[in-house]
């Protein structure tokens, strides 16, 4: 584990978590850059709990023996 602005945890075959500790002193450039990849990364996430919802949404569907209506482009 580094600690510092970036500090990290990893055990092959497990979870890589990362921490992104914010600086005390930056200027206005950098903090606007900071925050919008705060604002990036909380959108990625949402899609990706987006796709998790959809995930279960289709199992319990397959489950109840419901069909899925797939959209064609």
């Amino acid at each position: 584990m580094f600690k510092g602005f970036v500090e990290y945890d990893y055990n092959p075959g497990e979870e890589l978590v990362i921490r992104f500790h914010r600086p005390k002193f930056v200027s206005a450039a950098t903090k606007g850059h900071i925050l919008a990849s705060e604002r990036e990364f909380l959108l990625a996430l949402r899609s990706l709990l987006d796709q998790a919802v959809q995930s279960v949404e289709r199992r319990e569907k397959k489950e109840k023996g419901e069909k899925e209506k797939i959209e064609v482009q």
